[in-house]
């Protein structure tokens, strides 16, 4: 019940197919073409007596700073590329793709080191205690619903919770503030590459497993109703809606007796008088 979600590496081209790869890779090629011109015309503006700091910033400027033109203030649209706005990763050059194996490891030693250290801070415990009594909390509302099991889950970006309800496998993942779930889950013939520890670079690393899919049956924003922000209200949203799918889906008002009711009711049905169906 406690377990978390697992980490999953998904190559997007091999599920979408060879179409989407080749169309990836001729808009790639044509946006190197395109800002290899830009750089050609760059260079070309600058004055031959300028020192290579000077044509240098002149690059940078042409190539990654965009501005609007209305006002001349600088474009912060993420299709325009710029220079990085942090210092993540040195600015991009500690990247861990410049690093040797041995280096890698030895920062993930380290960001575990820092991690520890901070769970046994007044601060980290602290926000453990808070942690428990939300997990205490749920299992306590899974206890009083048996009908509603949870196998896994967590997770901030996205979050994701597996489990049943009714006996009806479930799936939710809410990111980016837009959520949806899914019942009735199965193989799908894809496949992922699934963390198991260690180093992530490294094949031995992960193990080979098939996707599930299942059935949409809802999907919003967290603003709606109900949502909530605690793991307990959550999965009382879930349940909540996978029940609703289900009473509307054994529910024979609409389709068994619709005819009586549009007589009786002199007019076509907008939704279902007993499930509240939208028709």
């Amino acid at each position: 019940m406690t377990d978390g979600p697992e980490f999953q590496i998904i190559k997007l081209p091999d599920l979408l197919g060879d179409e989407w790869r080749a169309e990836r890779d001729r808009q790639r090629d044509e946006a190197r073409q395109r800002y290899l011109d830009r750089l050609v015309e760059v260079l070309a503006a600058v004055p031959p007596s300028s020192s290579d700091r000077e044509r240098a910033g002149a690059v940078l400027d042409g190539l990654f700073v965009t501005t609007r033109r209305e006002d001349g203030q600088e474009c912060l649209c993420s299709c325009h590329p710029r220079v990085p706005d942090s210092d993540l990763h040195g600015y991009g050059f500690a990247c861990p793709c410049r690093l040797t194996a041995a280096r890698r490891q030895a920062a993930f030693k380290e960001w575990m080191t820092e991690l520890e250290a901070y769970q046994h801070s007044p601060e980290g415990r602290r926000e453990a205690a808070a942690r428990q009594a939300e997990e205490d909390e749920l299992l306590e509302w899974l206890a009083d619903h048996p009908d509603v099991v949870v196998t896994s889950h967590g997770g901030m970006c996205p979050e994701q919770w597996r489990g049943s309800v009714e006996g009806r496998s479930f799936y939710f993942r809410e990111r980016h503030d837009d959520w949806r779930i899914e019942v009735d889950l199965r193989p799908s013939g894809r496949f992922y590459r699934s963390w198991m520890g260690g180093d992530l670079t490294d094949d031995a690393s992960y193990e080979l497993r098939e996707t599930d899919e299942g059935d949409v049956i809802a999907e919003g924003t967290t603003g709606v109703a109900g949502y909530g922000r605690k793991p307990v209200q959550r999965v009382g949203f879930i349940a909540s809606t996978i029940r609703t799918h289900l009473d509307r889906e054994r529910c024979r008002v609409h389709t068994d007796e619709r005819d009586d009711l549009e007589l009786l009711f002199g007019r076509p049905l907008d939704w279902c008088p007993s499930c509240g169906l939208s028709l």
